[in-house]
């Protein structure tokens, strides 16, 4: 079977060019301590004043351009920082799959029909040291932010990371916004890190496309690990979580029509 090639276009952010009157908008490189670069977009409510709650991106590049400037002003309260990386694409596909993968447990591999994994990998505990301990603190102490009332979103490889955040550090954000993440990652490790999780956390919204079928992926294969995380997550201990279909929607597509509904759940925080 021929690789499948994602679109990856140059993005040119509608937010920078044209930002609503209820927000400030802005961009700048950020570098941490162990060298990585990463390409950080911030839309901070004017005129400022009292700490905002806040949305945080993966994925930022695609994610802020993909963001339109009508919906963000019907939050005129809410503050978005964008985590991206130092391209003009959308996506840098090596970065991404570094930093938001976690390193499956020795000898434990990847299912036979998973997509074959060619990129780097198993980053995601240093990434997630770098988020706490970097990246959150500089945009906090950078624009009026309430550290309280965070909220994170996460796309495919992205959404994977954000269930690794609910396993690994369960209180450094109190909403989650989930999106067709990738829980066949090292043959569906995700399942049984989260069945050992905390019970309490923060409040969790799951999001699929009804039409996530892949070259590499079955439809079924989607709806079916969906089912199995509904059955983990949705249960009375845990009355802080959501899940929804988006309808007629593509593993792609979701990115997109995903983030309306990141955008009300981090202004509820």
């Amino acid at each position: 079977m021929a690789r499948h090639v994602v679109p990856n276009p140059q993005v040119n952010p509608h937010l920078l060019r044209e930002p609503p009157d209820s927000h400030a908008v802005s961009r700048w490189l950020f570098e941490t301590r162990r060298g990585r670069r990463y390409l950080l977009h911030a839309a901070i409510p004017k005129p400022g004043g009292a700490a905002a709650p806040v949305l945080y991106l993966l994925d930022g590049n695609a994610a802020f351009a993909a963001l339109a400037p009508a919906a963000l002003a019907r939050h005129p309260d809410l503050a978005v920082v964008a985590i991206g990386y130092e391209t003009g694409n959308g996506f840098d596909f090596d970065a991404r799959s570094r930093d938001y993968t976690p390193l499956p447990p020795q000898g434990r591999g990847f299912a036979e029909n998973s997509p074959r994994v060619v990129r780097p990998s198993g980053g995601a505990a240093a990434f997630l040291a770098a988020l706490e301990n970097e990246i959150l603190p500089h945009a906090e102490h950078r624009f009026p932010l309430d550290p309280t009332r965070r909220t994170l979103w996460g796309h495919s490889y992205g959404g994977l990371f954000a269930l690794y955040v609910l396993c690994e550090a369960p209180n450094l954000f109190q909403a989650l916004c989930v999106a067709s993440p990738s829980l066949w990652w090292g043959d569906g490790m995700i399942f049984d890190a989260l069945a050992a999780a905390p019970q309490t956390g923060p409040n969790l919204l799951l999001l699929r496309g009804s039409a996530e079928a892949s070259p590499a992926i079955a439809a079924s294969a989607v709806k079916d690990a969906f089912g199995r995380l509904e059955g983990l997550l949705h249960r009375p201990d845990r009355p802080n979580v959501a899940f929804a279909v988006i309808p007629d929607a593509s593993h792609r597509e979701t990115l997109d029509r995903s983030l309306p509904s990141a955008l009300q759940l981090a202004a509820r925080q």
